[in-house]
């Protein structure tokens, strides 16, 4: 998925081309999509760690969902600073 993410912006229009809006979708989309697969990997690791050697479910996974927590409430103050300042990126 990141080499694919890669590829993407290696191909990115620029601010004036009339297929940078489409462009800026399938970038963020992938990326989110990236994102999601992240966070199913590490719950399923969990899981994986659970079972191979019985140890603490519950522990690693509310240091897990902690980290997660994280990460999102991190990403929406992200989003929420870049509709503030306005990405130039939007303009297009």
């Amino acid at each position: 998925m990141a080499v694919v993410q890669l590829v993407i912006g290696y191909f990115r229009p620029a601010l004036s081309a009339p297929t940078r809006k489409q462009w800026r979708w399938l970038h963020y989309g992938w990326g989110q999509l990236a994102m999601v697969a992240g966070a199913v990997n590490l719950l399923l690791g969990v899981t994986l760690l659970h079972d191979l050697h019985d140890a603490s479910r519950a522990l690693w996974t509310g240091v897990t969902v902690m980290l997660l927590a994280g990460w999102g409430v991190t990403g929406l103050v992200l989003e929420v600073k870049k509709a503030k300042v306005g990405d130039p990126a939007v303009r297009a």
